[in-house]
């Protein structure tokens, strides 16, 4: 598997037209499926050319791929089809596209199939934002996992590691979009084939037949759909595996980390057990009044990078969804000239506006109401968030057990057994730690091998009345961060202390207030009366997260440092699927830098 490529920061514009209701492609010079009627299509070529009737009816979980998700046609074919046989399959569906469409214009290109109306309505709602790399959707209430790809299949593809049961090739004529039929993308899709998988495309043409034949796929031909005289059908040798999956997990931590995992194992219809030493949920980090969803996109787009950027995407949405957003957009400023050197490097790759929109000082004044004598960038899509109500939403749904500990765990074969200091004994299939700085403590409760941590204090000051400064009206990052009044209150943070700082003090206020640059400083909120709150980080020596298997009943997800709130919700469902043996979207170097394997 290779590296990840030079990053892919801008989508080609759509270039479409409708002719009689139907899509054609400007740049192709190709229709987006049959005049003849393109649902009718979808489901005779993909949905009975691979079977998929008996494997929804047989098995409780499949894995569906797909190039070219193009106006998500087939897989609205794919739920509408699990519906009409009853099925409680749960499907993880995973799609390449060089060319995201907009919801407008996928609402237009369904019209003509009422059918499918309910799938594609709840499809455009939850459409992710037209940024390239990978994107994640539930749809269903957790009954379907969509794992979007945007950007040129070939070098996306050469990053995965999944395997797939079911493959739909799709995608313009082979003759007008060679890249997506080229024999290496077919050398890939048989490697991230399962043993028994099944494929089905309407075309048959030779260099298809022959890059699928090596790729090592048995072929078929059959009938074509319409007009066309065949269309092809394969499967790779071997026989499907039926996956299994934990039915009860402990989640050990009450913070954003636990309530995310909460949130995705019932999105994998896993029973979670919450565990929160504190009497609340939220009692660490994650009780900060306000804290912030917001990408760090780095020049060469690294690990970190291409994570913080999918977790934007997935977390942004979730937190509209459970009405947590406290304030939208906020300004990046060009603090230092290492600052902003990067950020010019930035502007030059072209990132999406939502991510990376550069401002000069005299728009950043006109922007915040504050005065600027600094160049900065706007991400819109950043939010304020409030943390204790965004945890206590994802946490609904959890058995909780709340003021209580787990003093002794014993793990077996069959699973583990926790008993806690109020002297409740669980029997659970798997644990998954997620705590921040009780963390090394509970390794060495657990007998689980030691991972060099890194554990900080956090003070943010909070500033009311007087003290504040209501006149900004967009939150700003400057090597701290300073929110706009926000139901009465604002709030400017944080520091970052490894003497062991428990209380909050005068010296983590002028800390957090000296970070400002000069011309805020007299312009911004009052130090003199303002209140605080101290929490604890933690954080792995190489500042990634820390997500994944360390033995085979136990699992973490810590280190989440500053950016919990960003990254947690998409973290925890890589955590979850690694339970289940299910694809966990991110391309392979994201996976192996996150893993606890790295410290092991």
């Amino acid at each position: 598997m290779q590296k990840f490529p030079l990053p892919q920061t801008a989508l080609p514009d759509i270039a479409i037209s409708f002719e009689d209701d139907f899509m054609r492609s400007n740049t192709h010079d190709d229709i987006y499926f049959s005049a003849e009627g393109g649902l009718a299509e979808s489901d005779y070529v993909f949905c009975d050319g691979t079977d998929l009737e008996t494997l929804l009816k047989t098995r409780s979980h499949i894995t569906i791929a797909e190039t070219g998700f193009g106006t998500g046609l087939n897989l609205c074919a794919v739920q509408r089809l699990r519906d009409k046989v009853g099925s409680q399959c749960q499907i993880d569906y995973i799609s390449f596209e060089a060319c995201p469409l907009t919801a407008d214009i996928i609402a237009k290109a369904h019209r003509p199939f009422p059918e499918i109306e309910r799938y594609s309505a709840q499809l455009q709602k939850g459409l992710p934002p037209r940024w390239p790399g990978y994107h994640k959707v539930i749809l269903d209430e957790g009954r379907l996992h969509l794992h979007l790809y945007y950007g040129v299949a070939l070098p996306l593809l050469k990053t995965c590691s999944f395997k797939a049961d079911v493959w739909f090739l799709d995608g313009f004529n082979p003759r007008k979009n060679d890249d997506l039929w080229d024999e290496e993308v077919l050398a890939e899709i048989g490697r991230c084939s399962s043993a028994g998988a099944r494929l089905a495309t309407f075309t048959v043409a030779a260099t298809v037949r022959n890059g699928l034949e090596r790729a090592g796929f048995q072929l078929t031909k059959r009938a074509g759909f319409g007009k066309k005289r065949d269309m092809l059908t394969a499967v790779m040798p071997g026989f499907l595996r039926e996956a299994s999956q934990p039915q009860r997990v402990a989640i050990i931590g009450g913070g954003i980390a636990g309530a995310s995992l909460v949130r995705a194992c019932l999105n994998r219809n896993i029973t979670p057990i919450l565990i929160e030493k504190a009497p609340h949920l939220a009692a660490g980090a994650s009780g900060n009044p306000i804290g912030i969803q917001s990408a760090r996109i780095r020049v060469h787009h690294d690990e970190l990078s291409r994570l913080s950027v999918s977790c934007l995407s997935f977390a942004s949405h979730l937190a509209a969804k459970e009405g947590a957003v406290a304030h939208e957009g906020s300004i990046l400023i060009s603090h230092t000239d290492k600052e902003l050197k990067r950020q010019h490097k930035l502007t030059d790759q072209n990132w999406h506006e939502d991510l990376h929109l550069p401002l000069s000082p005299s728009e950043i004044a006109e922007k915040t109401g504050f005065p600027a004598t600094h160049d900065g960038v706007y991400q819109a899509a950043s939010s304020m968030i409030k943390p204790p109500h965004f945890v206590t939403s994802l946490a609904q749904g959890a058995a909780l057990y709340l003021g209580d500990e787990v003093v002794n765990s014993e793990a077996g074969d069959n699973g583990v057994t926790l008993t806690l200091a109020s002297g409740a004994v669980l029997e659970v299939d798997k644990v998954i730690l997620a705590t921040g700085a009780a963390m090394p403590h509970l390794l060495t409760l657990c007998g689980l091998p030691h991972i060099p941590l890194d554990v900080s204090a956090g003070q943010i000051s909070i500033f009311e009345g007087d003290n504040a400064k209501p006149d900004l009206t967009t939150g700003l990052h400057f090597g701290g961060y300073l929110t706009p009044v926000i139901e009465g209150a604002q709030y400017m943070g944080a520091s970052f202390d490894r003497s062991g700082q428990t209380d909050v003090t005068e010296t983590g206020h002028q800390h957090n207030f000296g970070l400002l640059p000069p011309p805020w400083q007299d312009s911004g909120p009052q130090i003199q009366g303002a209140k605080g709150r101290l929490s604890h980080r933690l954080a792995t020596t190489d500042r990634l997260p820390l997500v994944g298997e360390i033995t085979a009943q136990f699992h973490v997800m810590t280190a989440l440092g500053a950016r919990g709130l960003t990254h947690a919700p998409l973290l925890a469902e890589v955590a979850v699927a690694n339970l289940c043996d299910c694809p966990t979207g991110f391309d392979q170097e994201v996976i192996e830098a996150i893993a606890p394997a790295r410290y092991l």
